[in-house]
């Protein structure tokens, strides 16, 4: 592997994406390799080892990896709590940096990439982005996918706010100048990374590839409504329980939720003893949008808890969209504008229960099967094979 990468013997671009989540199973970077595949890259990833295989991909420098034992444990939290407590300071950045790439096994790949031919790296997570800043090769252009607007993700979280606000608002300072290319998920968090960071990035949204279906107009009451995604505490989810336990009856929810045990055991506690309320077991991304198009439509009610809660533009609403969903949502900025100007769904007033009841309650089953007819037509260009067009304009300026 190692003289293959310190070497060209393709002649092809290389390109390396670097992220911390399974590319395999984890849909921007599956979705950033499909693009590089198309355009003839030869693409590399440093991540976890895929769990299931990926077109086009060469290899991968394997990080975090999977090994269990208590003594590999007990590494990888003192180096985490080292990464924590030295990230408070910027004069310790260095030793926050290394103790983090000592945590999830990364050291080993820096010098190789500082050596190696690679074009391109493409940085899917701010916490890889310092160090690979610093050890590319001279040549080496970086692109950084910011995603949602990391300094401000759990800021209604005091821990948060004490010990990784600090690191991350020094990460950003530091290495947004330096960037080849940049880009992040929506209109408004664009627009915030200039007014902090002096730089606009450019915008990829997080569509979905293109679904060849038709929509189902055969709508019956009651109204099967579907929501998934992870179950993060801050997005206020009970509220939507709420909703579905004042409709007595008229709309079902099926939730497929992701993440954290203990926030779905409350929610289902929440909804206890609601038959109108389904939990299940989640579903693979590859296979989400097919099962997503047997419901009527799509539900978030999505609490403005933070600056990202707040302007929120999610894979799953463009899931709903690509399953011919209608798409119900609060006044969440983002979502609404696309709501409004596609009308392929409705938006509440406001994000209580009571304004989402009321707005549910004055749908006729015509409104929601001319929302799914909506969400057919604007499906065609709300797609990956069209938003990758975005990407491959960014990926063009930096290397050509």
């Amino acid at each position: 592997m190692k003289n293959l990468l310190l070497s060209n013997t393709i002649g092809k671009r290389r390109v390396l994406v670097a992220t911390l989540a399974d590319p395999s199973g984890n849909p921007r970077p599956f979705r950033t390799i499909w693009l590089l595949n198309k355009l003839e890259y030869e693409v590399w990833t440093l991540s976890p080892k895929p769990k299931e295989t990926i077109q086009g991909l060469n290899e991968t420098l394997q990080i975090l990896p999977s090994t269990n034992s208590i003594l590999d444990r007990g590494k990888r939290k003192l180096s985490l709590l080292a990464w924590k407590f030295f990230g408070l300071f910027d004069v310790a950045n260095g030793l926050s940096e290394y103790a983090y790439w000592f945590a999830i096994g990364g050291l080993r790949h820096l010098k190789l990439i500082q050596k190696s031919h690679i074009d391109l790296i493409i940085v899917e997570d701010l916490n890889l982005l310092n160090n690979l800043l610093r050890f590319r090769n001279s040549k080496t252009k970086i692109i950084f996918d910011a995603r949602e607007y990391a300094s401000r993700e759990f800021e209604s979280n005091l821990l948060f706010r004490i010990f990784d606000k600090p690191r991350i608002n020094f990460l950003l300072t530091k290495c947004i100048p330096l960037l080849d290319g940049f880009y992040t998920v929506c209109d408004s968090l664009a627009s915030e990374y200039e007014k902090e960071f002096g730089r606009l990035p450019k915008v990829v949204r997080s569509t979905p590839f293109y679904y060849n279906g038709m929509p189902n107009l055969n709508v019956l009451s009651p109204i099967r409504m579907v929501h998934h995604g992870n179950a993060n505490s801050d997005r206020g989810l009970e509220k939507m329980i709420e909703v579905i336990k004042n409709l007595s009856g008229l709309y079902y929810l099926d939730f497929y939720l992701v993440g954290n045990k203990k926030n779905i055991n409350y929610l289902k506690s929440v909804s206890e003893g609601c038959k109108w309320i389904k939990f299940n077991d989640p579903i693979p991304f590859n296979s989400l949008v097919n099962k997503l198009s047997e419901y009527d439509l799509g539900f978030y009610l999505l609490q403005p808890t933070g600056f990202n809660t707040k302007y929120a533009l999610p894979n799953k609403f463009f899931e709903f969209i690509q399953a011919r969903l209608g798409v119900i949502v609060g006044p969440s900025v983002e979502m609404k504008k696309l709501v409004i100007k596609y009308s392929c769904g409705a938006v509440s007033n406001d994000f209580s229960s009571d304004s989402m009841v009321s707005l549910l309650k004055s749908l006729t089953l015509n409104d929601i099967r001319c929302m799914k007819e909506a969400s057919n037509e604007v499906s065609k260009f709300l797609c990956w094979e069209k938003e990758s067009e975005e990407l491959k304009n960014i990926i063009y300026e930096v290397i050509n």
